[in-house]
C-alpha cells in the first residue's frame, strides 16, 4: 500500500467521524498539525500514526496478508438496511467508496452497542461523508 492510500483511508475515517484534522491530532495527544503534516507526506512518529489509526477505528497492521474473520451477515444486513433507509429518506447520495466506508462504520457501530445506533447517527455520518452532495436534479430548498 502506498502512502497516498494510507492518507486516503485516514481522510475517509475522519469524514466518517466528522472530525477535522486538528481535532484528530489533538485526540491522539500530538501536535495540532500532525494530520496536516501527514497529508503533506511527513509521517512523523510511527507510534503517533498507530494511535491515530486506533482513534479513527482503523486497524494498524504490518505483515503478511491475514485471513479476515467471519462476517456477521445479519448485522451486515441490518447496517445496509439502515443506510438504505436513511438514503431514501434524505436527499444525499454516496459514491461507492464512501458507501463502503459508511457500511463498515455502521457495521462496527452495531457491534459496539446496538442501542447507540440510531438512524439519526447514521444520517449524520452520511451527511458528513457526502459533504453536501445531493441527488442529481434536486436542489436544496431556499
Amino acid at each position: 500500500m502506498k502512502m497516498e492510500d494510507l492518507i486516503d483511508e485516514v481522510n475517509r475515517a475522519l469524514r466518517a467521524r466528522g472530525w477535522s484534522a486538528r481535532h484528530a491530532s489533538r485526540q491522539i495527544g500530538g501536535s495540532p498539525e500532525f494530520v496536516r503534516n501527514l497529508r503533506r507526506g511527513h509521517v512523523g512518529s510511527v507510534e503517533k500514526f498507530r494511535t491515530l489509526c486506533e482513534a479513527l477505528g482503523l486497524e494498524f497492521y504490518v505483515g503478511p496478508p491475514r485471513v479476515v474473520g467471519e462476517v456477521d451477515e445479519r448485522r451486515l444486513e441490518e447496517a445496509i438496511a439502515m443506510i438504505e433507509r436513511v438514503l431514501l429518506e434524505s436527499d444525499f447520495v454516496l459514491d461507492p467508496v464512501d458507501k463502503a466506508s459508511v457500511v463498515a462504520a455502521t457495521y462496527a457501530f452495531l457491534g459496539e452497542e446496538r442501542s447507540l445506533v440510531t438512524t439519526a447517527r447514521v444520517k449524520r455520518l452520511i451527511a458528513a461523508m457526502t459533504a453536501g452532495r445531493r441527488r442529481p436534479g434536486e436542489e436544496s430548498g431556499g
